[in-house]
């Protein structure tokens, strides 16, 4: 499990550097910066309790984020598969 969480990571921050550079709006900067925490945050807790054991409350409530946010990202954090 470990080495798909680290494959999922690199592809994750390879589309994320392969999007177009453009100039960012705060609201973009604000979307990028959720998008990335949440990332980090699923890993971290994946690693921590276990893939079977997260679930999408834990990731919002760890960084603070709604449940809409989270499914508004996950559209684009394909990679991450968790329970609801």
């Amino acid at each position: 499990m470990g080495d798909s969480l680290v494959l999922n990571a690199v592809r994750f921050y390879r589309e994320l550097d392969a999007m177009p550079k453009e100039k960012l709006t705060k609201r973009k900067m604000q979307g990028r910066q959720t998008r990335q925490k949440l990332f980090e945050t699923s890993i971290a807790l994946f690693e921590q309790h276990g893939y079977e054991n997260v679930t999408i409350d834990d990731i919002c409530g760890h960084i603070g984020v709604s449940k809409g946010a989270f499914y508004t990202t996950a559209v684009r954090l394909k990679h991450i598969e968790i329970k609801g």
